[in-house]
């Protein structure tokens, strides 16, 4: 038993260790562990920064996927995948950041995560909209915007709202898209979120603009300077404001107070180097230029136009094939954390198996261990009884046939006594007494041929059925023979001749259908 305990431990100790292959001891392990979660809060908190570029983003994201992928943890896997989702979002690799997506959901909800399985619906929602498929953008939306109602999320749900309204817009389903506004800016005006409103009276007036209303578009702008602090102006609020007010101006024929506004968006644009921002000035001043038949600066937007289309034109090449270059490598990353994940799992699967293999192996090995010891012990007190059998039929035996000689030597006296006896009456009670002495020595071989029977009651049953022909001497013959009698033996026991039992062992060598060559003895021990 200490043995099996013995061997038990040292298997579960080696597959232990088998079962981590970074770490060769456990206290390296801890402090790996701890290093990778410490990782983990630095990308977190990297992640807030605002002047992150958005490949930095993604690398970060990454880099939190790995960490989940080597701590085992889906709940960092999760956000790591949603976190990349967001990110590819924003570099408008919409169909990568679905599969991000889909990843996040699934081990969201595998966790019970509600509110990340949320969060990923409503970035699928974005995706959708962005390739122009507004039924599962909607489908998308509208399951997280009811999550956030019901979880009281505000801010989540203005979020939603908004992509909503956008969503609205792009099926130009203008009403609906206002209303949504108006929602949104209510719920953050109640919530005093300044910069939710201010994103949301933006796209409010470009929304007046694309279905031109241009006063309630310039009103909605006039809202943005009157009700929102300057604080909150980035330079990418103020260009976008500044771009809306000034084609809305230049539509009402309000040239200089519109010039004024584009050439201050203009210089911001240079300052920020957006060359889009700088392109869509350029064409709203060379439309001034036109309408005020001011040709020197008509000439000087055109060929600024030209200029920064080429740099454009050289900066989307050069920025597509580093973003291609990136997203490769971040495929490829993604493909070896999916692999490596695959083998732990399929690891975590293979272990248990093999160690409830280990411990059926103990269990059948000590529960055969046991019945061999039974079996062995069983074995010992059956050739015990065997032994103590045969010692019991051999003494019977030569005690009947020593009574026998005996009985056969006083009949022999007797009748040679009659010999010398006249009177018939002697010789009568001579016979008598040798015919008493005769029945006495035929109810001795009963007494010892019922002996047999009772003793080898099993094996005599066996070889009933298996061979019915057999006399009731034959099996006798073949009871003795099981247990190793000897002829001289069974001859002395049956009282009968060599010869005669020689003759008795060929009719049961033929009954059994046994060769001369094969050990008669041999096939009888193994009489099934």
């Amino acid at each position: 038993m200490h043995k099996n305990i013995l061997v038990f431990s040292i298997i579960t100790a080696l597959l232990l260790s088998l079962s981590n292959p970074q770490s060769h001891a456990m206290q390296d392990r801890k402090q790996l562990r701890k290093q990778w979660e410490h990782s983990y809060d630095s990308c977190r908190n990297a992640m807030d920064d605002p002047d992150l570029e958005i490949t930095g983003y993604l690398s970060l994201s990454h880099r939190i996927l790995e960490i989940g992928n080597l701590l085992d943890k889906p709940e960092i896997m999760a956000h790591g995948y949603l976190e990349l989702a967001r990110g590819t979002l924003m570099l408008k690799k919409y169909d990568l950041c679905l599969q991000y997506v889909y990843k996040a959901i699934d081990l969201s909800q595998g966790l019970g995560n509600s509110e990340q399985a949320a969060e990923a619906r409503r970035i699928a929602g974005a995706a959708y909209l962005a390739l122009n498929n507004t039924e599962l953008a909607y489908s998308y939306l509208n399951k997280a915007y009811r999550y956030y109602v019901k979880a009281n999320d505000t801010v989540k749900r203005l979020q939603t709202l908004s992509e909503m309204a956008i969503l609205y817009s792009y099926e130009q389903q203008y009403e609906k898209c206002i209303d949504l506004y108006n929602d949104v800016l209510y719920l953050s005006g109640k919530q005093k979120w300044q910069s939710m409103q201010l994103v949301t009276l933006l796209n409010m007036a470009r929304t007046y603009t694309n279905i031109g209303k241009t006063d309630l578009a310039l009103n909605t702008l006039d809202r943005i300077k009157h009700e929102i602090p300057d604080s909150l102006f980035n330079d990418v609020y103020r260009m976008a404001y500044l771009l809306n007010r000034g084609e809305l101006l230049l539509l009402k024929g309000m040239l200089q107070e519109a010039e004024k506004d584009l050439q201050n968006g203009f210089r911001l644009a240079q300052a920020s180097g957006d060359i889009d921002a700088i392109l869509s000035y350029l064409k709203c001043l060379a439309d001034i230029g036109l309408a005020q038949k001011d040709y020197d600066l008509l000439a000087s937007c055109y060929r600024s136009i030209i200029l920064y289309q080429d740099s454009l034109d050289r900066l989307i090449d050069r920025k597509n094939i580093y973003e291609m270059e990136f997203l490769q490598d971040l495929t490829q990353k993604d493909k070896q954390i999916e692999e490596a994940h695959s083998k732990i799992h399929t690891y975590k699967i293979i272990l248990p198996i093999i160690l409830t293999g280990c411990i059926i192996f103990i269990i059948l090995y000590r529960r055969n261990k046991i019945r061999a010891r039974q079996n062995q012990q069983g074995m010992e007190k059956l050739s015990e009884e065997l032994q103590t059998k045969e010692e019991k039929i051999t003494d019977t035996a030569v005690y009947f046939h020593e009574m026998r000689n005996i009985v056969s030597s006083v009949i022999a006296q007797l009748k040679e006594t009659e010999k010398n006896i006249s009177t018939e009456k002697e010789n009568q009670a001579i016979r008598k007494s040798c015919q008493q002495l005769n029945e006495i020595i035929s109810e001795n071989s009963s007494f010892f041929n019922n002996l047999i029977d009772v003793e080898y009651g099993d094996f005599l049953k066996k070889i009933s059925r298996r061979y019915p022909k057999l006399s009731p001497t034959e099996k006798r013959v073949c009871a003795m023979l099981s247990s190793d009698f000897s002829t001289k033996e069974i001859a002395s026991v049956l009282n009968c001749s060599d010869r005669s039992l020689n003759n008795t062992r060929s009719r049961i060598r033929k009954k059994l259908g046994i060769p001369e060559g094969a050990s008669l003895s041999d096939f009888l021990k193994n009489l099934d």
